[in-house]
């Protein structure tokens, strides 16, 4: 298994894009408790594993809001 070891004092930011797998999404999910601000998730499934996840965030006191958005393509 790969590891990735960050030092120094530069707090990381940016902006990755990842599919709305379910897999990718538990992963993405708990890893959002160790910044220190806001984070925008985008194309997360609204599925029943994802909705635990959010719940078990929460009751850690993270404050989380699930903005829908529909896409019409033709």
């Amino acid at each position: 298994m790969e590891k990735l070891v960050i030092t120094g004092g530069t707090p990381l930011k940016g902006v990755t894009y990842i599919n709305g797998a379910k897999n990718a999404a538990v992963a993405i999910l708990p890893a959002t408790l160790l910044i220190d601000g806001f984070c925008t998730i985008e194309n997360i499934p609204n599925i029943s594993d994802i909705r635990l996840y959010i719940d078990i965030l929460k009751s850690f006191g993270a404050k989380i809001e699930w903005i829908r958005k529909t896409y019409y393509y033709s």
